[in-house]
């Protein structure tokens, strides 16, 4: 027997999101979102990131009820081991890249992604942390070679201005396996990993699991421009292709301690590099 609820979502109306690169002159992503909702979005290009040189973020909510879904930028971190005089925790490893020792996808979501994402909300708390290991299914994103998914919900609490709220919190982590370098310190290895897709839903405190369908309907209805996605590979090429420039290169070393590792890339890890970042495409979804 068909849902009730599934009929009233397959009914109600529903209005296109454009989110429109003014660099390039074209639309980036759409979504659907239900027609009495608003949207927003921004797309920002740095050309010095050229490991992650565009990070894109949206919005859309219903200005009564206070339902809010929105998109985060991707997150990408890197770690050298040994890590010795390779800097600081959380600190910009270059290219748009964190200074991060591998984490599971809850510690680094609770630890570090959560604490910069709700800085403004010093009352939240921790009320579940659920793992997804089906994510990436639920997602249509393909694992990448050489690399695993895993995916965390972390569903938090606070107050605003008076109302008690819940966010659940939605991560699909990606990690690649370490790629030595050889230089004047030996070997190190690097890793590179981080969260190709972020997003959350808001609500009221008790009003999850009816607004939960609704959120995954806009989510299922996230699409791609093709257009947008070949400029944005060709400019992660380009940038890839300048001296010291790689979608996956080491962090740059700064005056003191830390490893100089050589740049000595083949033929065959340039296009590892291409295929990296292409799974960091810079959207919480594909």
């Amino acid at each position: 027997m068909t849902n009730p609820f599934d009929l009233a979502l397959t009914d109600e109306p529903q209005a296109l999101h454009r989110i429109d690169d003014d660099q390039h002159r074209l639309t980036a992503v759409t979504f659907d979102h239900p027609a009495h909702w608003q949207a927003e979005s921004a797309v920002r290009w740095n050309f010095q990131h050229h490991r992650l040189p565009v990070r894109m973020s949206a919005r859309t909510f219903d200005p009564l009820s206070g339902w809010t879904l929105e998109f985060f930028p991707v997150e990408l971190f890197c770690w050298i081991e040994p890590s010795v005089g390779s800097g600081e925790e959380g600190q910009e490893a270059g290219g748009g890249a964190i200074l991060l020792r591998p984490l599971s996808a809850a510690d680094a979501l609770t630890r570090f992604v959560l604490p910069r994402l709700r800085r403004d909300r010093p009352d939240a708390g921790i009320l579940g942390i659920f793992p997804l290991p089906h994510l990436a299914q639920m997602l249509r994103v393909a694992t990448p070679a050489g690399a695993f998914h895993e995916g965390v919900c972390v569903r938090i609490g606070y107050y605003e201005n008076g109302r008690a709220m819940e966010e659940e919190f939605y991560g699909l982590k990606v990690a690649y396996e370490g790629v030595p370098s050889h230089g004047l310190a030996g070997t190190p290895v690097r890793y590179d990993w981080g969260f190709e897709r972020l997003f959350a839903f808001r609500v009221p405190v008790g009003q999850m699991d009816a607004a939960r369908e609704r959120f995954w309907r806009i989510i299922r209805s996230v699409k791609v421009n093709p257009a947008w996605e070949q400029v944005f590979g060709q400019v992660v090429r380009q940038l890839a292709g300048r001296p010291g420039g790689s979608v996956i290169s080491a962090p740059p070393r700064p005056p003191h301690g830390r490893p100089q590792i050589e740049d000595r890339r083949s033929a065959d890890e340039a296009g590892e590099a291409e295929e990296r970042g292409s799974a960091f495409l810079p959207v919480s979804w594909r």
